[in-house]
This record gives structure tokens, sequence and C-alpha cells, in this order.
């Protein structure tokens, strides 16, 4: 992985679908990249658990731009070309943190957050500890606390990927990456393996650290269950869950949606746990509607 300069000019020059690392408020490096004309109202995409950006379709933030957005999608602390942070503990609070300083750094007017499993979590807490940055949520195969995600005591939790990690060559990392994302996709929607063997091999390049994935389990296994918290939110909240999700239980969304005032649930039959490339369109419609573009 090539380490990327730290971008220094105004974020309304950023090129448009590349790479660039951006110093957030808060000063976490993030790796970004974004889509959109530079006046549009921002929206935040946030991946899951270990994902990369481009875990996200670029053709997704290009449809989604074409709605009047800026879209800018996020390697998360700890993955992809973002910071890593073997050495300093955190939680999802603090990962929110890092989202509303990159917020702040595009501007400072509310944007609407997007998160995906862990990044829908973190997008709950930006809205909740950053309201006014915060202009409408999409929650998407998520749940309403991590502590269900990650036991505290599991090992993986509890070593934090500090400790140095045999870290597999490229055929034998892309073939465990294919092995364990294929069984999460549902029976109307599987995932295609020779789809998930490129992503993987692209993964790969960028970045192949397994021991910030650890660090983001202990994230999560250390953070205080918030959900009793989420009466709070007002602002427009919607929540798309698969039924056959076997890593986030529909159960979880539901919950969400009792405990998010007037936010919406759909529930998409036969989608397993990720964005099928077939619903794009259903996720494009359901972040579009968050807020209409000025």
């Amino acid at each position: 992985m090539n380490q990327l300069p730290l971008w220094d000019g105004p974020v309304h020059d950023i090129p448009e679908g590349i790479d660039t690392l951006v110093e957030a408020m808060n000063g976490t490096r993030l790796c970004v990249q974004v889509f959109g004309a530079p006046d549009a109202p921002l929206q935040v995409q946030l991946e899951g658990r270990g994902a990369q950006l481009i875990s996200l379709s670029r053709e997704f933030c290009v449809d989604l731009a074409a709605r009047g957005f800026r879209v800018v999608r996020v390697d998360n602390r700890d993955a992809g070309r973002s910071q890593k942070f073997p050495d300093r503990p955190y939680d999802l609070t603090t990962m929110a943190d890092d989202v509303a300083g990159l917020i702040e750094v595009f501007g400072g007017e509310p944007a609407t957050v997007c998160g995906r499993s862990l990044g829908g979590m973190v997008a709950q807490l930006v809205a909740l500890r950053h309201p006014r940055l915060t202009a409408g949520l999409g929650l998407f195969y998520t749940a309403p606390r991590s502590g269900r995600a990650v036991a505290a005591d599991s090992p993986a939790a509890a070593s934090g990927g500090s400790a140095a990690e045999a870290v597999p060559g490229e055929t034998e990392w892309v073939e465990d990456f294919v092995n364990s994302v294929l069984p999460l996709g549902g029976s109307l929607y599987p995932y295609d393996p020779q789809a998930l063997i490129r992503l993987g091999h692209r993964l790969y390049v960028r970045d192949h650290d397994p021991a910030g994935e650890r660090r983001q389990d202990r994230a999560m296994a250390r953070t205080p269950d918030w959900s009793a918290e989420l009466a709070g939110i007002t602002v427009p909240t919607a929540i798309l869950h698969g039924d056959e999700d076997e890593v986030i239980p529909l159960s979880e969304a539901e919950e969400l949606h009792l405990l998010i005032p007037h936010s919406t649930l759909r529930v998409l039959w036969g989608m397993g746990h990720g964005q099928p490339a077939q619903l794009d369109t259903v996720f494009v419609d359901t972040c579009a509607a968050l807020r209409a573009p000025c």
C-alpha cells in the first residue's frame, strides 16, 4: 500500500473519485473519495467493520451524486488508506467524532450520514453527539447497539489487534475474503463469486492489515449501549434491512425503528448482509430522499 500525501488545498478542489487523505477537525486523517458538485448538499457514506470505501460501488456514488449531492465515501479509521491507531484505544464515539470532524472540514453545514453495519452504528452516534452537523440518517443493516456484535471478552476484542499478526499472501487473503463474504448473501441476491474475487484483489492492494479490523472489534466491544438515547434523534431517518441477514438479525432493525421516532423501516426480502448491486436503485432512492437538494 502506497502512503497518501495529506491534501493541503481547498476541499472543493479535490479531484472526483480519487483516493484523497484529508485531516478531520479532530486530527484524524481519513481517506475519502468525493463525487458531485462541490456546492451540493453533503452526504457521507460509511462502511462496516473492516470494509474499505471501494466496497461501495463507484456507480452507486455517481448515481447518487447525479441526484444533487456531494457524495463522500470514507475509509473509517483503521481501514483502507485512513490513519491506523495501533497504540491508542478508542470506541465508536471516537469514530463518530472523526465523521463530525470530516463534515466540518467540508464546510460544516449539516450533512446526511449513511452507514452500513458498523458504519450505521457510527452514524447514529454522529446524530446523537453532533446534532447540528446531521441533516438525516440512512441506517442500513445495522443495530441500535454494538455490544451484541462483538463479545467484550472474545479473544479478538481483548487483543485489540495490537500484537503482531501473520498476514497471508494475496491469494490466500482473497480466498479467505471470498469464503467469509459469500455465505452472507441472501437467497434472492447472492454474491457473485467472480465479482468478490475481483474486489478482494483490489482490497488487498489498497490495505490488508487484519490488525485494524481487530481494533474495530474492540471499539465495538467497549462502546456503552446508546439505545436509550435514540429517542432524541429528530432528523429524517431511513432504515433498510434484509430479512435473511445472518450477521445482524432483522429484529435489531425493528427495534431501531421503534427507538427512533418517525423513522421508516423497509424490509428487503431475500437480502442478506450487504448491499447487492441489484438493489442499488433502492439505496440511491432512500439516500436521496433523506434531504431534498438545494
